[in-house]
């Protein structure tokens, strides 16, 4: 089988000794890494694992390789590390099409220089790739004025686990013939197809980009603040929450005068500059409405908060993530149950909303816990009050000892068992991702 595989990619790009130790998948070590350098090498690659019944983890940078169920296994680590051209620019329609190992960083310099831009700001951008992010479903604050990847994606070429290579959507911008197959891919962790090329609709770059940080001594405040803007002709960007134990873990100097237990929201604004000016004097206004006790319009430090804000993963280590999406008229209802679980202080949460899309990370530090019931007990109790609320539950970041007793996805994921059907159709031997996903697909 190695030799098949140095026939396939070359020697330099096989790798089959101690340095697979740096590229575990939840604690598991892989037989191979590969590097392809085309799509054509994929397709040899995963001909080759059908019939000899390998298991393969595709990735890209890695950022997102421990999101999901550990693996049931992993023979092949598959990167799309060298598959990262641009392939073809259309500026004037607005559409790219791409190699999936190109980093997001990379790709958005590249259209930066043209005056254009992806609008997509999902954590690690200096270092995860559009494949990955894809993948995964991976996006940040902007989804708020966007929409997801998803809605930025025309067309895609994707190797099926059997080797075969398949094409979904158009080149353009507009294109309604039929079905939109390609969305099934998207957030499927490359559990049916390996995303080899992609094209995308882009924007241009805004001339003007401020926000705003507000400080609010009541959760029901910055709640109401939210309802006149959605009531408003405001478009805000992201519309962010940061609850008070949050700020705490945040660097010392991103938030100045920090006094008391405020609740913040930062809010930001893109596009011309007068209009971009207008909508902050109109959030001085709506603030002064809805009880705000402290402002900073412009905020100078603004940018630097909504990095800390993409890649909060980094300000909490050995910590339990959830991600809760519920719709907004549940956000207080289900941040007051959270608070009210009884646990006697055991554990305490920190909490960030990309509150205009309905997404709640609540994170607990395990830092000193050492009753594991106790944190399979929370684990359940967060997902009952999500699933209780009408919303959806995952666990975005667990210590892997956790890991390995519940399911990311949760006990109650309704979609489980369509999901089951749609994985046996596409990958009928469970070659690509085994494990992963939902209901241990």
């Amino acid at each position: 089988m190695k030799k098949e595989l140095i026939d396939i990619v070359g020697e330099s790009n096989l790798i089959d000794d101690e340095r697979l130790d740096d590229y575990l998948v939840d604690g598991k070590n892989s037989k191979f890494r590969v590097i392809p350098e085309n799509i054509g090498q994929i397709s040899e690659i995963m001909k080759l694992a059908f019939r000899e019944n390998l298991k393969v983890v595709p990735y890209g940078s890695g950022t997102k390789i421990n999101i999901g169920n550990i693996p049931s296994r992993v023979d092949l680590l598959l990167s799309l590390s060298k598959l990262n051209k641009i392939l073809e620019f259309n500026p004037d329609d607005l559409t790219v099409s791409v190699e999936t190992g190109i980093k997001v960083s990379d790709f958005n310099r590249f259209l930066s220089e043209k005056g254009l831009f992806l609008p997509v700001d999902p954590p690690f951008a200096d270092k995860c790739t559009i494949g990955g992010i894809t993948a995964v479903d991976s996006n940040g604050p902007m989804r708020l004025k966007f929409g997801k990847i998803k809605d930025m994606v025309t067309a895609m070429k994707i190797i099926l686990s059997d080797g075969s290579i398949v094409k979904t959507g158009a080149r353009v911008v507009k294109n309604a013939s039929g079905y939109n197959i390609s969305r099934l891919y998207i957030g499927s962790m490359g559990t049916i197809g390996i995303i080899a090329e992609i094209s995308l609709k882009l924007h241009p770059f805004p001339e003007s980009e401020k926000n705003a940080l507000l400080f609010f001594n009541d959760i029901s405040d910055f709640i109401n603040f939210c309802e006149s803007v959605r009531d408003s002709f405001l478009i805000p960007s992201y519309l962010e929450y940061l609850s008070p134990s949050f700020v705490r873990f945040l660097p010392k100097g991103i938030v100045e005068n920090f006094v008391k237990n405020y609740h913040l929201s930062l809010i930001g604004f893109d596009g011309f500059s007068e209009t971009v000016d207008w909508q902050l004097e109109q959030i001085k206004v709506l603030s002064k409405k809805n009880n705000c006790q402290k402002t900073f319009i412009p905020f100078d430090a603004g940018n630097s908060l909504l990095s800390h804000i993409r890649n909060f993963y980094l300000l909490f280590a050995d910590s339990l993530i959830f991600k809760v999406s519920v719709v907004i008229p549940e956000f207080k209802n289900v941040l007051h149950k959270i608070k009210s679980l009884p646990f006697e202080n055991k554990f305490q949460e920190a909490v960030l909303s990309h509150f205009g899309s309905g997404i709640i990370y609540v994170i607990y530090p395990l830092d000193n816990i050492n009753d594991d019931n106790k944190v399979i007990e929370l684990i359940n109790m967060v997902e009952d009050i999500a699933i209780d609320s009408g919303g959806n539950f995952m666990i975005e970041d667990i210590p892997l000892k956790f890991k390995e007793k519940v399911s990311v996805w949760g006990r109650k994921n309704k979609n489980s068992k369509i999901m089951k059907r749609i994985k046996e159709q596409f990958d009928p031997n469970n070659i690509l991702n085994p494990g992963r996903f939902v209901g241990g697909i």
